[in-house]
């Protein structure tokens, strides 16, 4: 009738629906995985890089320990005269002085490096907790319509088995019998396993023709 959907129409409708809701889902399940691989790496960096401003603290503390102790040297032998030995200290000194400004600048590098990386992570943090408020409420609302899509074609989904597999089964009330199905999603394309689980429902018949009546 005019106005009126077909059944075969409502079910192509449907099932385009159930195909962009699924990819909606698996595209933010993969953004999430991929955001906390990033903060890992980001944290183990911040962490590398904590430990090389120890090192290079340390590496100071000895320099500077030497440059003393050259100097005090420098001292007694200026104190006896001792010339060639003298300019020689003074060299290593000089040496010394130059390695702890080089790195007195690697040090300015490395701190400057950390804030930049502590901004960021502060940075990242808040958009993560934003992205895991919008995922959260993108896959409450995916799992509703799924709820309801399921109710409405009679497919039971089982709940324990891994991510990387879908397992249920479709009820035919008609024929009176059980269609059961398991895919491990690497093994099959999330196309196939749409088309398959459509043809279940399309041959059991789970949606009513719709009716068409004069009212008296």
């Amino acid at each position: 009738m005019t106005g009126k959907k077909t059944l075969e129409e409502l079910q192509s409708e449907i099932k385009k629906i159930t195909i962009n809701e699924v990819e909606k889902l698996n595209k933010a399940e993969k953004g999430k995985t991929a955001f906390q691989e990033f903060m890992t790496s980001l944290q183990s960096s911040t962490v590398a890089i904590k430990r090389k401003e120890d090192d290079l603290k340390e590496n100071i503390r000895e320099l500077l320990s030497v440059a003393e102790t050259e100097k005090s040297h420098l001292q007694e032998l200026n104190s006896q005269s001792l010339e060639p030995q003298r300019k020689n200290l003074k060299t290593d000194i000089a040496k010394a002085e130059k390695q702890k400004d080089d790195i007195d600048k690697e040090l300015a590098e490395v701190t400057s490096t950390i804030t930049h990386k502590k901004e960021v992570l502060k940075d990242m943090q808040n958009r993560a907790n934003f992205s895991n408020q919008e995922t959260s409420a993108s896959i409450s609302r995916i799992r509703t319509e799924y709820s309801l899509y399921s109710k409405l074609f009679n497919i039971k989904w089982d709940r324990t088995v891994p991510d990387t597999h879908i397992k249920g089964f479709v009820l035919k009330p008609t024929e009176k019998r059980v269609v059961p199905f398991k895919f491990d999603k690497t093994s099959h394309s999330q196309f196939f396993i749409t088309n398959y689980l459509w043809e279940q429902i399309s041959e059991g018949c789970c949606l009513d023709e719709p009716q068409s009546g004069n009212k008296s």
